[in-house]
């Protein structure tokens, strides 16, 4: 069991108790406050949801690591986060599973200035220098 489950099942709980509030004050006429309370409890179901979530984060992270440790091989084609589908494989985010190999991008740079200013820069003898990035 994670801390971050805790917090959800604790947050589930506070929001079980809001919503019961909520409920009562709308029935004896406090609508005013039970709008308020219905509020608090979509806060605190949406909190208790991101908890899960960092809960099952962790527990992929761990089985990750595990299966590593015992040698097993992890198929890389699958997406591993978000941002890595939407940035066409460009970028990862920052809860990632899958870690950054930066000698890929070396290996990719076509010059040493190039990788170093993200592209801004090339050496005078790089191939790929274009006259857009030489008047930047």
């Amino acid at each position: 069991m994670t801390p971050a489950i805790r917090t959800a099942r604790a947050l589930t709980a506070l929001a079980l108790l809001a919503l019961s509030s909520a409920v009562y004050l709308a029935v004896t006429g406090g609508v005013g406050w039970a709008a308020a309370l219905a509020y608090v409890t979509a806060l605190l179901a949406y909190c208790a949801q991101r908890s899960r979530a960092d809960h099952h984060r962790i527990l992929a992270v761990h089985d990750r690591a595990r299966r590593l440790a015992a040698g097993e091989l992890i198929e890389d084609d699958l997406p591993c986060c978000r941002l890595w589908d939407l940035s066409d494989g460009e970028v990862h985010g920052p809860g990632c599973l899958r870690p950054h190999d930066p000698d890929s991008e070396l290996q990719e740079a076509c010059c040493p200035d190039a990788f170093v200013s993200r592209g801004l820069t090339h050496t005078e003898r790089c191939g790929t220098a274009s006259a857009r990035v030489d008047a930047a």
